[in-house]
């Protein structure tokens, strides 16, 4: 039973047949988040699935609970970035059970828009905490369904679009992102949702500029600036700040300007944490730390990054924080700090092994070969050294370390 559904007519008070359950120790309760919470062993789950499916209506019943995880997820989506998200990316955890019967039950009944609108909704869920795969498949067996309505297809190709970003995949990224960007080419057409699909199809071309196409590169730009025109337009202070970081992007990385670049990522950080986008926010402060370091102030973008990493570790968010700690490594290297750079290494791929990993394609321009350059300066016995102390360190102690606590490195 799932509070908030709608459970039809039972013939007895809820909260009778709750206590009746539980007395019978057929339920159990538990305290979550100061409320309590109801739950079965699998094998109880297991009969009362198939007496469910034999005696009863189990559609309408599975119906039930999957319009009660949309509503649950579409209530969570707009928490999972926000400074708040660390409680609400485990209130989703908790419920990933439900939330994967909900989806395998929409995509085995072709409720195309009901498990779109989920999945979408969680797409940062699966972004922070992981697998990736896991929302990379939902998303693209949903997608493959017909029925779903303009609005909620273009909401779920940006979700995928992103995951496929963090995922690595940029021939994925600019598919999904074009489709996206198809069902949204009205002039006439002046929402939320253009300025969505500006900003992406803006991104993926941006990329394709950062490989050499300088066409596609001025072809971002524009797009670029009509999401953040439009943006601006309708007040939509998160599209402005997206648009302002994708503008840095384009000005530091693309047109090699990264001084050029500093004032608008520093936009769109001032807009995020007016906004109180923890996740957003993070990405803008490793834009705005690249400029500094790009432009020869080292300090500075290790500031930022930094910065970055307090955010992510406050949020639990694991595999933001192996990223974050390679690029402290990496610019640790540039400062010349080589055991630091190992320790942090190591410390860093201990975090990613345990907890996964994103692999935006930036990561081949920001973090080249710091261990490399560890090693030539320092010998392969120092950096191996270093590199089990790193490996040691527990996440708490690895973001002490990267602040410039050297105390806890060796144990």
């Amino acid at each position: 039973m799932y509070f908030g559904a709608d459970p039809g007519d039972l013939g007895i008070a809820i909260l009778d047949g709750i206590a009746a359950l539980v007395g019978k120790s057929l339920l159990r309760q538990t305290d979550v988040y100061a409320e309590p919470r109801f739950g079965m062993l699998e094998t109880i789950r297991e009969y009362a699935g198939e007496r469910l499916r034999t005696d009863f209506d189990a559609d309408a019943t599975e119906r039930r609970q999957a319009a009660f995880y949309v509503s649950f997820a579409e209530a969570a989506e707009p928490h999972l970035t926000r400074m708040e998200q660390a409680t609400w990316l485990d209130r989703c955890e908790l419920e990933r059970p439900n939330l994967r019967r909900a989806i395998e039950w929409a995509i085995r009944s072709g409720e195309a828009d009901l498990g779109l609108r989920m999945a979408a909704a969680l797409w940062r869920f699966w972004h922070q905490r992981g697998p990736l795969w896991e929302g990379r498949k939902a998303l693209d067996r949903l997608l493959a369904l017909p029925g779903a309505s303009r609005e909620t297809r273009a909401r779920a190709l940006s979700a995928a679009g992103g995951l496929a970003w963090w995922d690595g995949d940029f021939v994925a990224t600019r598919r999904y992102f074009e489709n996206g960007f198809a069902l949204f080419t009205a002039d006439d057409d002046t929402t939320t949702n253009r300025v969505r699909a500006l900003y992406d199809l803006g991104f993926a071309r941006l990329w394709s500029g950062v490989q050499g196409d300088l066409k596609d590169l001025d072809r971002a730009e524009d797009l670029l600036h009509q999401s953040l025109a439009l943006a601006e337009r309708l007040d939509d202070r998160h599209g402005s700040a997206r648009a302002y970081r994708a503008l840095g992007l384009a000005q530091g990385i693309a047109r090699k300007d990264p001084r050029g670049a500093i004032p608008l990522f520093e936009q769109s950080v001032a807009l995020f944490e007016s906004l109180g986008e923890r996740w957003e926010l993070n990405e803008s402060l490793i834009g705005l730390a690249n400029g500094h370091r790009f432009s020869g102030d080292k300090a500075r973008g290790r500031e930022y990054y930094l910065r970055g990493l307090d955010l992510m570790a406050a949020a639990g968010n694991r595999p933001a924080m192996a990223w974050l700690l390679f690029l402290v490594a990496a610019v640790e290297a540039e400062m010349g700090r080589y055991e630091r750079v190992a320790r942090l290494w190591g410390a860093a791929e201990a975090v990613r092994q345990a907890a996964g990993e994103i692999r935006p394609p930036a990561a081949v321009l920001l973090v080249v070969d710091p261990l490399g350059a560890a090693r030539r300066a320092i010998g392969d016995e120092a950096v191996e050294r270093a590199l089990a102390e790193g490996r040691a360190m527990d996440p708490e102690a690895v973001v002490a370390y990267a602040h410039g606590d050297t105390s806890i490195a060796v144990r």
